[in-house]
């Protein structure tokens, strides 16, 4: 069993500390999506040297956060006419939504962490099984 070395474990730290204050500065706009992955890797961190674990962990962290990016909604206008304001929000891909729905973007993020994580399991399961080790 290889353990990670002291200077990439410096470097871990590193990046995640990176990635939360990057996450705090920004925590209005893309913010959560750095702090989201910061944290994960907080969690994550004993499992280091564990591929099997680590990696596709990982992968569902990135697969949720990539499939909410893409599919919540980002940019909203609001139009008042006839006594009633209508509030139109477009994802990041262009698609519209009327009012302000969170729901496709933790459908859709749930859906890629599932496959990113399943993909990723069984790509490290099938390297770990031809590994000598």
């Amino acid at each position: 069993m290889s353990y990670p070395s002291r200077s990439s474990g410096r470097t871990y730290w590193v990046l995640v500390l990176v990635l939360l204050a990057i996450g705090f500065l920004a925590i209005l706009s893309v913010g959560f999506l750095f702090l989201g992955l910061g944290l994960a890797l907080i969690g994550l961190s004993p499992f280091r040297s564990k591929p099997q674990v680590f990696g596709p962990g990982l992968a569902l962290v990135l697969g949720f956060l990539t499939g909410y990016a893409l599919f919540a909604p980002w940019e909203c206008t609001a139009m008042r006419g006839l006594g009633r304001t209508l509030e139109s929000c477009q994802s990041l891909i262009g698609i519209e939504y009327t009012g302000s729905p969170v729901a496709p973007g933790l459908g859709f993020g749930a859906a890629f962490a599932v496959v990113a994580g399943v993909a990723t399991w069984a790509v490290v399961s099938r390297q770990a099984g031809r590994d000598p080790r």
